[in-house]
């Protein structure tokens, strides 16, 4: 294509181009040579792409001049920034970038250009509070698809993160910051050396972060089970004092029952019981979630809200000119973070209807401590004596990346070229705190006497247990700590990642004359690939640990041969209307070691109208596999699903939710056919579901289609001002999602049999209709993906002699149309139906989807002062009302007008026989209102080599919207619900 466009062009009249078009090869290298910053946007080093492509640079200046302490506070002060992960998504101690947020594994994060080692959770996603933010020169944000220049994953955009060189002195840093009403103080040091003489340039930035956590139970917002105002409706069954069933019925080989075996002491069946020893019988039947319950329990508090680490960072950066025309490059990083994640104390979930590691498992009829002469073969109690169930995880990551770069002439022309490697790992250990040995609750839960010494024994006469404690579950407090340390153990498991990429590229700015200007060119090779393993240790080989069943998995990983080329072509120039028109043009080869090649493409434009006005606009291809969705550590547990064909009842057999009566005539009809009973079943009274974690081997690619046109104006007569307006659509097909249990039974429930939206096997029902087993696992969504929308920046910077320095930016995004046919999210509704300005559950895409996002900065200075005021807008939302046939339906605000009134089955006085137009037939709404935030800063430089700053974030103390399909009641990406402190010196020591 670059050769017929050369060969059209050349056949074109010169007179047409204007005289002086193309200058000499020698005086267009004196120009370059003049500090022209190479920046992301082209591989053609020379080629000045800041206004070709819609790119957005965060100077090391305005990140100073911030409150912003990590990489991923920073990328929030964008608009085009999804809902982060970061700490303050719940029980998470890394963070992801996620531009436009469409998903975080669609954003690439490159280091000097180049491909930085992942995080921990398999993904290939970069942690991007691992870099220090003084070590940062500038961060480069590409808002156009960059997979043919840049390689798989840079689907929606790319970071590249530029790290400083020719860094001369040393500079100490240190800050302290806390919650005005919490708790969560953080504390952080970083040093930064650096030295540049003659040829040689180096720099190394420490790090260290000490940050604590804040609890649920620290904000009135969080201190009940969400959504708030739902109270003891959504309480946990799992108690202090627990509740119980007896078998009644025929004991199988273990002495246990079937869960049809299961009654109360007095036989009722199917009905939980709480010990009292102050009653007749020893018992009360428990009263658990529902209208007016008093049995279940508030956990929500052992929760983090905020999660608690500690992480030590070094990041270096040294070159060396090894003659005139070599250069040398090594970026490293080593990294160690310990972080924790608490829930609540460990579930006790034995015995029939217990989860899969605790069904074998109940108390025996010869217990000590069993007063009922029978097996009590269901147990539901949660271990509070033991505290929050904790996981601490150990991480460390290292990556190293040496480059050797160059230039050479031929003839009158120039030439660059690179060559290098990266090689980067993450090892992260997990130890779960706090875990309960299967072998040893069962031998603490059989058989047990008092023997002659007045000791309590496991075992019987003459075949005691040695070191064995039994173990008294009924009742609350009744678990000692002597009893605690025999059964307790702390298992563990880890995960391995690792990244190479070996690359090569040439490139030359002025390859040919052509009648318009130069011909730039790039080629390259790149050799990609990754791996990851996970692992577990003995405990989980002998099936004995009770939270949970890891699988081994010995490794998986997948690599790619690529090659690429681009061509930057001036087509025009010197015309009227036409000071410049160019074309680049980029072709990407990936051969993938499957033996699956894949090619990707790119065409962009840029015209220069005037001076001060040009157009842009590019359409591009990319192409993505996600490895943590291949590999995954198999897991089982225990989860409640909302099953559309159930109903659930309160111990007094009120209904508190009717699913089943909301349903339409055709989907009772489909319900029939999976074997639920006319009027759905009662989910109290079933089985609980087991969940399977695990890779999907058979996951593919998702492949995306990126256009994007906009104009940037930078009028001559207000200088200082610049303007860009850019207009982006992606679409997205066989993307791969990861629908949660709900979403994927009501999938399969509508497309039973669709191998993508419901493979074989993957839910699984008794013969009464109940769901007993969901595989929750990544595959690829069957209808596509479509996103929309507008970025536009304003930036103004202007100097007055008596005010100082002002420069004011505006950046806004727009989001348009949000179409997703992969899944059936949510409830059920029309595949085509747009979601913006919509709170979404999906699990590939963030949740919100606003229909404008702005942030608004203020920078001043002038002198030894500064100050900084930056403004986070989010516009309003609507959520679909997941409380719709629950008794706390009045908890959404937009529900509009009842469609069953007066029709059989409606009980006016249970709001749980009420029936709304579902949410995507414009009912059965909360709507969200607009939310902004403020953040200051203001520093002094008491002399001309140290500052203080002091910030706050926040600074309205404004309390976030209320949601009802947040598991915090509202949105993690506003923050914690608090104003926040901070106070930082800096010190340049040399």
């Amino acid at each position: 294509m670059a050769l017929a466009i050369f060969a059209a062009l050349n056949s074109m009249p010169a007179s047409a181009q204007g005289a002086s078009a193309t200058p000499p090869a020698s005086a267009k290298k004196q120009t370059v040579s003049l500090a022209t910053i190479q920046v992301i946007g082209s591989k053609i080093k020379g080629v000045d792409m800041e206004s070709s492509v819609p790119i957005q640079i965060i100077t090391h200046q305005q990140i100073e001049a911030s409150n912003a302490t990590t990489l991923d506070e920073v990328l929030q002060t964008m608009a085009i920034s999804g809902d982060a992960r970061n700490r303050t998504s719940e029980s998470n101690q890394i963070s992801f970038a996620n531009l436009r947020g469409i998903g975080f594994g669609r954003t690439l994060v490159l280091v000097n250009g180049h491909r930085w080692v992942g995080s921990s959770d398999l993904n290939g996603s970069v942690d991007l509070s691992s870099i220090p933010l003084s070590a940062i020169e500038r961060i480069e944000v590409l808002k156009d698809g960059g997979s043919v220049l840049y390689g798989a994953d840079a689907m929606v955009g790319l970071i590249n993160v530029v790290l400083k060189d020719h860094y001369d002195g040393a500079e100490a840093k240190v800050s302290y910051g806390n919650y005005q009403h919490g708790e969560g103080s953080a504390k952080k040091a970083q040093l930064t050396i650096g030295h540049s003489s003659g040829r040689f340039s180096g720099l190394l930035s420490f790090m260290f972060n000490k940050e604590d956590g804040i609890n649920y139970d620290d904000y009135a917002l969080t201190r009940q089970h969400a959504p708030i105002g739902s109270g003891s409706t959504k309480y946990s069954d799992y108690t202090p004092a627990g509740n119980f069933e007896l078998c009644s019925g025929k004991l199988n080989a273990a002495g246990g029952c079937s869960a049809r075996a299961l009654t109360d002491p007095g036989g009722a069946k199917g009905t939980p019981f709480v010990y009292d020893p102050n009653l007749p019988g020893l018992y009360r039947t428990y009263n658990g979630p529902g209208v007016e319950p008093t049995d279940s329990y508030n956990d929500v508090g052992y929760r983090y809200l905020l999660t608690p680490l500690t992480q030590k960072s070094i990041v270096g950066n040294m070159s060396y000119q090894i003659t005139d025309d070599i250069k040398f490059n090594l970026a490293g990083q080593f990294m160690d973070v310990s972080a924790s994640k608490h829930t609540p104390p460990i579930p006790l979930n034995l015995g029939a209807r217990g989860s899969a590691a605790g069904k074998s498992i109940f108390i025996s009829p010869k217990s000590y401590y069993n007063p009922y002469g029978s097996a009590i073969g269901f147990v539901r109690r949660e271990l509070t004596e033991a505290g929050a169930e904790s996981y601490d995880y150990d991480t460390k990551t290292k990556a190293i990346s040496p480059t050797l770069s160059g230039d050479f002439g031929i003839g009158n022309r120039d030439f660059d070229w690179e060559a290098g490697a990266e090689f980067g790992s993450t090892y992260q250990i997990t130890h779960n705190l706090n875990d309960i040995s299967v072998s040893k609750l069962k031998n603490a839960l059989g058989p047990s006497f008092k023997d002659a010494n007045g000791n309590i024994v496991c075992g019987t006469p003459g075949n005691t247990i040695a070191g064995c404690v039994p173990l008294n579950i009924l009742g609350s407090g009744t678990v000692t700590q002597g009893m605690l340390n025999y059964i307790q153990i702390v298992p563990s498991f880890y995960n391995y990642f690792t990244d190479r990429d070996y690359f090569a590229q040439i490139s030359s700015d002025d390859l040919l004359e052509l009648p318009a200007g130069e011909l730039g060119f790039a080629a390259g090779f790149e050799r990609h690939s990754v791996f990851a393993k996970t692992g577990r240790d003995a405990a989980f080989d002998n099936n004995d640990v009770l939270s949970q069943s890891r699988g081994v998995i010995s490794g998986a990983g997948y690599g790619s041969n690529d090659t690429y080329a681009e061509f930057y072509v001036p087509v025009l120039s010197g015309l009227p209307g036409i000071q410049q028109l160019n074309l680049d043009i980029a072709g990407r080869h990936s051969a993938y070691d499957s033996g699956v090649g894949v090619n990707n493409g790119k065409l962009g434009l840029k015209w220069k109208v005037t001076n001060d006005f040009a157009l842009r606009g590019s359409i591009s291809t990319g192409y993505r596999l996600d490895l943590a969705g291949i590999i995954q550590n198999t897991q089982y547990s225990t989860v409640r699903v909302t099953d559309p064909c159930s109903f659930t009842t309160d111990t007094k057999g009120k209904i508190t939710s009717n699913r089943y009566a909301a349903l339409s005539a055709a989907q009772m009809a489909q319900c029939s056919a999976v074997g639920v009973p006319a009027g759905g079943y009662d989910t109290r009274l079933a089985p609980q579901t087991t969940q399977l974690s695990t890779g999907n081997k058979k996951l593919g690619p998702e492949k995306d289609l990126f256009r994007t046109y906009g104009f940037v104006y930078s009028p001559h007569f207000i200088p200082g001002l610049d303007i860009t307006l850019d207009y982006w659509d992606v679409k997205f097909r066989d993307s791969i999602v990861a629908p949660t249990d709900n979403q994927f039974v009501l999938n399969c429930l509508s497309n039973p049999g669709d191998p993508k939206l419901c493979p074989n096997g993957w839910v699984q029902r008794d013969a009464n209709g109940a769901v007993t087993f969901v595989q929750h696992s990544k595959l690829n969504g069957a209808g596509g993906e479509r996103y929309t929308g507008y970025d536009f920046n304003l930036r103004y910077r202007f100097t007055t002699s008596n005010w100082g320095k002002f420069q004011i930016e505006l950046d806004n995004a727009l989001l348009t149309r949000v179409i997703d046919k992969n899944a059936l999210r949510d409830v059920p509704g029309s595949a085509d139906f747009n979601k913006v300005g919509v709170y979404t559950t999906g699990t590939t895409s963030a949740f919100s989807h606003y229909h404008l996002r702005s942030n608004l900065n203020l920078d001043w200075s002038r002198g030894a002062w500064g100050a900084h005021w930056g403004i986070r807008y989010y516009s309003s939302q609507k959520e679909n009302c997941r409380l719709v046939s629950t008794t706390i339906v009045g908890l959404c605000n937009d529900l509009g007008p009842l469609q069953n009134q007066g029709q059989p089955g409606f009980d006016p006085t249970n709001p749980a026989t009420f029936k709304y137009l579902p949410f995507m037939g414009g009912g059965s709404a909360n709507r969200v209102g607009a939310y902004a935030v403020s953040n200051v800063s203001v520093y002094y430089s008491p002399t001309p080599t140290s500052r203080i700053k002091f910030g706050i974030n926040n600074v309205f103390d404004k309390q976030p919207p209320f949601f009802v399909n947040s598991g915090r009641s509202y949105n993690p990406s506003f923050g914690i619900p608090d104003r926040y402190f901070t106070l930082e010196y800096s010190m340049k020591l040399l």
